[in-house]
């Protein structure tokens, strides 16, 4: 399981660009009603699974396995690990949305301070400010790497119980083990833009 969202989500700050101030508000707008649009969805709709060569599934909110849009008959001991693992991946996805609301936040400071920081030769304290800021990002999403363990052992047990799931049981220990350190390199790639974008 790959966690695009950190890296995705930290490097919304590549966005600091010099930008009249009209479209980085309406940006910023834009960007923040389709994070409200994910959490809805996140919270409501059901949880998509991939694997290649097999068709789509999904785990709804009543703790249902479709596959291809068909149900998959489940006991009463599957569903609740079905729901059990759905709740943790709709948590993992509501505090990756979170984030995102922090990258955009932050997004916004920066696209308008750069100019002025290089109108000024402010460099450097534009690149400490927004270093303090993104180390706020970065423990948020070191806190949601801390949730991968459980995740983990909660998809193992619905793979062991339900055999159809077991296909989409992707999410491995090395995901685990990578995630501080992709976060690490998120952080490192967005500020080499954005210390691009001061000078």
């Amino acid at each position: 399981m790959k966690r695009p969202t950190i890296a995705l989500l930290l490097s919304t700050l590549l966005l600091t660009a010099c930008m009249p101030e009209a479209d980085i508000e309406r940006s910023l707008a834009e960007a923040n009603a389709e994070i409200d649009h994910a959490a809805r969805l996140i919270a409501e709709e059901n949880m998509q699974l991939q694997a290649e060569g097999r068709p789509d599934a999904e785990i709804t909110p009543a703790g249902d396995l479709l596959i291809d849009g068909k149900a998959v008959a489940v006991s009463a001991e599957q569903r609740a690990l079905l729901v059990s693992h759905r709740t943790r991946l709709v948590a993992i996805a509501t505090e990756g949305v979170q984030i995102g609301r922090q990258g955009v936040d932050l997004a916004g400071k920066a696209m308008k301070s750069a100019l002025f920081a290089v109108l000024t030769g402010n460099g450097e304290r534009f690149e400490r400010r927004m270093e303090a800021e993104a180390a706020k990002i970065e423990a948020s999403a070191l806190v949601l790497c801390e949730r991968l363990p459980a995740l983990l052992a909660s998809q193992n047990a619905l793979a062991d119980a339900v055999p159809e799931f077991k296909p989409y049981a992707k999410m491995t220990q090395d995901d685990v083990s990578q995630c501080a350190q992709e976060v690490s390199d998120a952080k490192a790639e967005v500020f080499a833009g954005t210390r691009q974008s001061s000078r």
